[in-house]
């Protein structure tokens, strides 16, 4: 929809479960539908929905990628939890988790030595 905006008059999102014309046709073609659609318009018969201006889309594209992000740090945290079970450095690593679920921890940016002990003190 914002690729075809600038490039045309008006934009319509057509109901395809309310355009019953098309799905009946016995001849389907890509040329056949839309002259279908553009006559159902000129006509005013063609049912469209509402579509949210695009700062909505927006936003809605930025809470749909924190939600993908949130499910990768779970994921990355299970796998963490996973493969310290039994190990003698499971309390280290949970001391780790519970700072960076606190946005504290080691700052993964250093180019110091291990030893230097960045974020941890």
């Amino acid at each position: 929809m914002n690729l075809l905006a600038p490039l045309v008059a008006s934009v319509t999102v057509a109901n395809p479960i309310q355009v019953a014309l098309i799905a009946k046709a016995r001849v389907k073609t890509d040329p056949r539908d839309a002259l279908t659609l553009a006559r159902l318009l000129a006509a005013g018969m063609l049912p469209s929905v509402w579509v949210p201006p695009a700062e909505v889309r927006e936003l809605r594209a930025l809470v749909a990628h924190r939600r993908r992000l949130v499910k990768q740090r779970t994921q990355a945290r299970n796998r963490l939890r996973g493969c310290s079970s039994g190990t003698t450095w499971s309390p280290l690593l949970e001391r780790y988790l519970a700072l960076a679920s606190e946005g504290g921890g080691p700052d993964w940016t250093c180019q110091r030595p291990r030893s230097c002990g960045c974020g941890t003190t």
